[in-house]
C-alpha cells in the first residue's frame, strides 16, 4: 500500500475514535494535537529530543498541564496499530511510564472503546415481505 493511502486510512482509523479516547483519558479540556510527519522528520524529531538515531512510529509531547501533541508516523504504521498506539501516547501524557502500570490502562482503555462503540441501529417497522414463492 503507498504512503499517502495508508495515511488516509489512519486519519480515517483515528477520527473515528479520537474524541471519545482524548475525553475518556485525559478529560473533555485536554487540547490535543496530532501531526503526521514523514519518517526522515521523525528521525530528525527524535534524534533531537531523545537523542536516539532511528525513527519511531509515534512521539508524544507535554505541552502543558491541559495540551499535549502526538505525532505519529504513517510509514512507520499498519493500518491495525494505529488506535493501539494512540492510547499508548495519550497514556504517556498522562504521565504513564512503560511497564505493567501503562500496560494494564493500555487494556482498560480498549475495553472502554469497545464497550463504546456504536452499534448499528436496528430499523423499526421494517419488515421483509416474501416472495410468493416463499422466497424473501
Amino acid at each position: 500500500m503507498n504512503d499517502s493511502r495508508n495515511s488516509a486510512k489512519l486519519r480515517s482509523r483515528l477520527r473515528a475514535v479520537k474524541t471519545k479516547l482524548v475525553r475518556h483519558l485525559l478529560g473533555a479540556d485536554y487540547d490535543l494535537s496530532v501531526g503526521w510527519p514523514t519518517a526522515s522528520k521523525m528521525l530528525e524529531i527524535n534524534r533531537h529530543y531523545r537523542q536516539k538515531g532511528e525513527a519511531t512510529n509515534i512521539l508524544s509531547f507535554a505541552l502543558a498541564p491541559d495540551a499535549g501533541e502526538i505525532l505519529l508516523c504513517p510509514e512507520l504504521i499498519a493500518p491495525s496499530e494505529v488506535v493501539a498506539l494512540f492510547i499508548h501516547g495519550l497514556l504517556h501524557l498522562k504521565g504513564y511510564r512503560h511497564g505493567s502500570k501503562m500496560e494494564d490502562a493500555e487494556r482498560a482503555a480498549v475495553n472502554f472503546l469497545s464497550s463504546h462503540e456504536q452499534k448499528p441501529r436496528r430499523r423499526t417497522g421494517h419488515r421483509h415481505r416474501r416472495h410468493p414463492s416463499g422466497r424473501l
